[in-house]
């Protein structure tokens, strides 16, 4: 097969396999979900809170990866509506457990590259739904997010203990190519390039009737 033309395939190949990677692994103890834009801990362990105070606060104090702007995740879909149950896919852990992980409703059968630890799934979210109030004064009642189901729940006073798995905003954009863009150009080219490779002009570009007359002349004069 012509160079050009198997240059041009094996492009079109690596094209449509990068652009399938949605977590990248950025070797410093964080995770970037390309199809969000978020940067995950890579270590889903590192905390149990004693309460849901307690896990904003050291989300809060954390410095990993070079960066101090680590938060607990938002329990908000894209409108700013709390979402409650199952297939919960617009909310930050929603989008990941289900998303860029690929699991279902009430099983977790991927872990990607993170450490999560099957016995301790319950994360605070960021997100209060509002007070339990009595004669023992009010409490939060924050959302959680049950990893080992893809369930997001609410009810719990904030005073219980649950894990803390800390996530921030990448502010740089990341732009994904669609897999079939990258495929039809890549092949398309190569199938242009095959066509006209015996005729060498690789990539079939027209040349006038005076350019082609002007040759002939420079051949003739050559040969002379």
């Amino acid at each position: 097969m012509h160079r050009a033309t198997m240059a041009l395939i094996v492009f079109a190949v690596l094209g449509w396999g990068s652009a399938h990677a949605v977590l990248i692994d950025n070797g410093d103890g964080t995770v970037t979900d390309t199809s969000t834009g978020l940067m995950w801990l890579q270590d889903s362990t590192l905390k149990q809170a004693t309460s849901w105070e307690e896990a904003k606060a050291w989300a809060d104090s954390l410095t990993i990866g070079g960066y101090d702007d680590w938060r607990l995740p938002s329990a908000l879909d894209s409108n700013g509506n709390a979402c409650l149950g199952f297939d919960c896919t617009d909310t930050e852990f929603g989008s990941l457990f289900y998303g860029a992980l690929n699991n279902t409703a009430g099983s977790l059968t991927n872990t990607g590259v993170f450490n999560i630890d099957p016995d301790n799934t319950w994360f605070w979210t960021a997100t209060n739904s509002g007070q339990a109030c009595g004669f023992f004064g009010c409490v939060d009642l924050p959302y959680f997010f049950k990893f080992e189901t893809g369930e997001q729940s609410a009810g719990l006073w904030s005073v219980n203990p649950l894990n803390a798995w800390a996530v921030r905003q990448v502010t740089t954009t990341i732009t994904v190519l669609e897999p079939p863009a990258w495929a039809m150009m890549g092949l398309g080219l190569a199938l242009l390039a095959l066509k006209h490779r015996r005729s060498g002009n690789p990539f079939g570009m027209k040349t006038s009737k005076t350019a082609r007359l002007n040759r002939y002349h420079h051949w003739q004069r050559a040969a002379g």
